[in-house]
């Protein structure tokens, strides 16, 4: 994963500087076309880490609206423990350095645009002078 995020980041920015091209229109539809499923690529398991993440924190909210008052020590011991581990919510990682989540994913697409950016006021000056 930590791999396909880096690789779905740089190709992200390669794509948007290849837009600055003077190309073609079919060729300009296939880069659009390309850095779109890019996202996507990288947006997947960013979502799906949010989400794992946001129902494992709902765990203790269920615990507590469940019926467990009259239920048997044993059972609230069980739920006790159940509580205790869900303290700490379930997060994905990659290569344990970067978490998978939408705020991860909304990272690299700005990094992306300011990357093109930073390309295409590079290339207008070019022009220019």
């Amino acid at each position: 994963m930590f791999v396909q995020f880096g690789i779905g980041a740089a190709s992200n920015c390669v794509t948007l500087a290849a837009l600055l091209l003077p190309l073609p229109t079919y060729e300009q539809i296939f880069i659009v076309f390309y850095g779109s499923v890019m996202a996507i690529e990288i947006f997947m398991p960013g979502y799906l880490g949010s989400q794992l993440r946001h129902e494992s924190e709902q765990v203790i909210r269920a615990v507590y609206q469940s019926d467990w008052i009259d239920r048997s020590e044993t059972f609230k011991r069980t739920l006790k423990l159940l509580v205790e581990r869900a303290q700490k919510p379930v997060i994905m990682t990659a290569y344990s350095i970067i978490s998978l989540s939408l705020s991860t994913f909304i990272s690299i697409m700005k990094t992306a645009y300011s990357s093109y950016t930073l390309l295409r006021a590079v290339h207008t000056r070019n022009n220019v002078d």
